[in-house]
């Protein structure tokens, strides 16, 4: 069935959506479905179509006309007949050949020449640019949902690292005030262990100065009394010899205080009282030093953050490249339906050009040519064109006999003499088609 090439011979359709009994045998490669007004059932036979061909898909939710049981529609080709029948319980699916031989899996034989029969090359063509677009992809396998995860991703990555890199950005600014403080602590504990030895070195001194100020008292004092002695030596001889006692037990004292003195001068040459307050204001700077030198090396953490943060961020956006190179390598290996077709990331393009811009009659024409592409085996459209003009329906008409397409078209005309008329979802008159085909 590689180059099976066909058309619809017959159309038979019973009791399915509004038609109540319709049989139809196109003579041209352009079906014309027309009524004078709408809800008379041109749409149903567009849609027989699609369900014959389509399957549960294509089948809609109440098949079966208002008021019957059960209903049916029959496609003839040139090759097999399709029937497919619809209850209350749901619908069936027979094929038969020519030879009356009836196909095993039939769904599936339909799945292998059907193509996309549902796309309405005027439905397309009115459809927004965003939307062309994906639709185009949607039937030709282009798929960028998971490139699109992945930028996602990536790009709410990024956004963390970017408010990240603004925080460590302020406090690796704030580290570059740290760059003349030293790398190692100031050692505070050397410092204390000398104020305490000075503490108790000038203590000792203090000690000493309170004895050595004593000792010159006492020195003063027995001076003093050893020279009044000495003084009323003269008026005292009669208590000379008291005097001398005391005269020489005061200059024992006064031998002994003085050697005393002698010894703790001796002893003071030394002792040099050591600056305390010097000690502390270096303790004190020590301690600021340090207090910096912790708060350099804190700095120093968050700039290498920064820089892995940077780094990060940087390969996040070379991965969000090599992404979109990966998106463009689809678009260049995608195989479109028609040459000259191609995708942007907004909209479709035809020549390198926005579809929207493309003149209308040029764009009804390359939808339908889409239309076409899709369906190489079974060479039939279905479109709606209730929004065709004269000319944009002549021009379908003479692309389909062009092609050897045969385009279904359903249209609304109040004049009763195109086409094949439906009324009250049933055949009522055949019109005349020659006219679209004349200028």
């Amino acid at each position: 069935m590689n180059d099976v090439k066909m058309k619809i011979v017959r159309l038979t359709a019973e009791n399915f959506m509004r038609l109540v009994a319709v049989e139809i045998c196109p003579n041209s490669n352009a079906v014309i479905i027309s009524s004078k007004k709408n809800g008379e059932g041109k749409s149903s036979v567009l849609d027989a179509i699609l369900a014959a061909f389509g399957g549960a898909r294509c089948i809609p939710p109440k098949p079966i006309r208002e008021g019957a049981e059960e209903g049916f529609v029959e496609v003839e080709t040139e090759y097999f007949t399709i029937t497919r029948k619809f209850t209350q319980k749901g619908s069936y699916l027979t094929i038969t050949n020519k030879d009356g031989c009836k196909a095993s899996s039939p769904q599936a034989l339909l799945d292998k020449i059907v193509g996309d029969i549902s796309f309405d090359p005027m439905e397309f063509m009115e459809k927004k640019p965003a939307d062309q677009r994906n639709l185009l992809m949607e039937i030709c396998g282009i798929s960028f949902d998971d490139i699109d995860e992945k930028i996602r991703e990536i790009k709410t990555k990024r956004t963390l690292l970017n408010e990240q890199k603004k925080v460590q950005e302020v406090k690796a600014k704030e580290a570059e005030q740290y760059k003349d403080i030293p790398d190692e602590e100031v050692s505070v504990s050397e410092l204390l262990e000398q104020l305490q030895s000075a503490v108790k070195n000038n203590a000792s001194v203090h000690t000493m100065k309170a004895e050595l100020a004593g000792a010159r008292d006492e020195f003063e004092r027995e001076k003093e009394k050893k020279e009044e002695i000495e003084s009323r030596i003269e008026a005292l001889r009669k208590e000379l010899e008291k005097l001398e006692e005391s005269l020489a037990e005061s200059k024992q004292k006064c031998k002994a205080h003085y050697e005393k003195v002698l010894a703790l001068e001796d002893k003071m040459d030394g002792f040099v009282e050591i600056d305390e307050a010097a000690i502390r204001a270096e303790i004190q700077a020590a301690e600021e030093i340090n207090r910096k030198v912790q708060r350099k090396r804190e700095m120093r953490g968050y700039v290498e953050a920064l820089n892995k943060t940077k780094q990060e961020y940087a390969n996040l956006g070379a991965e969000i490249d090599r992404l979109e190179t990966e998106r463009v390598n689809r678009l260049k290996t995608a195989k479109f339906p028609l040459d000259g077709l191609a995708v942007d990331n907004e909209q479709v393009l035809y020549n390198g050009i926005p579809l929207q811009q493309v003149n209308e009659a040029k764009r009804l024409e390359i939808c339908l040519a889409i239309s076409m592409a899709l369906n190489p085996k079974l060479r039939v459209v279905r479109i709606n064109g209730n929004s065709l003009d004269s000319d944009s329906l002549r021009r379908v008409c003479e692309m389909a006999q062009a092609n050897d397409y045969q385009v279904w078209i359903e249209k609304l005309d109040e004049s009763g003499k195109i086409g094949i008329v439906i009324e009250d979802g049933q055949v009522v008159a055949e019109g005349n088609n020659k006219t679209l085909f004349e200028k």
